[in-house]
């Protein structure tokens, strides 16, 4: 049986639960995951980790292919992926329906939480200097390493939670709303295969699977927007 290791966006965790079971089990392939915030990734990676498979935000995976270290070829853009602002269930949910109404919402709030590697935070902390209210939000924020924000808010820790919706959305007991439009950073999520992988037709079919339609349903309902006409891999 070929085992699979991969290097995965932590906002991809919740998707990736539901959808690799049954391709482990169709296919007869073990699969190990590791997840982390993509830019911390990225840097592990640098730094000499390996795998199979990078699961990383598209920019993350450019860099790592123009190095060599993941392969010509293979990647795939699989989903893009919203920005949110969660409560805990049975609280109202702040009125967020332009930039005006989100800046008033973080100055009201008690406390928040973000995270400031992953690729929601580097952009929330560019957002909340161009909003000119980032001294005041980060005097009150909790800002997290890598980690779901949603889990603070469901303790009690903390009035709202940013992140990527994905990630909100693995913390059952929250209501989720999108950053408007004006003020929204959608991330794109790709794959791509190791340059050094020893199982890379495996690798490549798994990623065949994950561009599927099948498996692009399966992403919506954990708050993505499946990418259509992905490139598939080669082997």
């Amino acid at each position: 049986m070929a085992c699979l290791t991969l290097l995965a966006s932590l906002a991809l965790r919740g998707a990736l639960d539901e959808l690799v079971s049954d391709h482990s089990r169709d296919q007869g392939v073990t699969l190990s995951f590791d997840y982390g915030a993509s830019q911390g990734l990225v840097e592990r990676i640098r730094n000499g980790d390996r795998a199979d498979i990078a699961l990383l935000t598209a920019g993350g995976i450019e860099s790592l292919q123009r190095e060599g270290i993941l392969a010509a070829g293979s990647r795939v853009d699989l989903v893009r992926s919203d920005i949110g602002l969660a409560v805990k269930d049975g609280t109202p949910l702040p009125d967020i329906g332009n930039a005006e109404a989100f800046k008033q919402a973080l100055l009201r709030a008690r406390s928040l939480a973000y995270s400031d590697i992953g690729a929601s935070g580097i952009y929330l902390k560019s957002l909340l200097q161009r909003l000119g209210i980032a001294e005041q939000v980060n005097a009150k924020a909790k800002i997290l390493p890598p980690g779901l924000t949603g889990e603070l808010v469901l303790h009690g820790e903390v009035e709202l939670a940013l992140q990527q919706v994905s990630e909100l959305m693995q913390v059952a007991g929250l209501r989720i709303a999108r950053l408007p439009a004006e003020i929204q950073q959608a991330t794109v999520f790709s794959a791509a295969v190791f340059s050094a992988s020893p199982s890379r037709q495996a690798a490549g079919e798994l990623i065949r699977f994950l561009s599927s339609a099948p498996a692009a349903t399966v992403m919506a309902r954990h708050g993505f927007e499946p990418i259509d006409g992905s490139r598939q891999p080669s082997p």
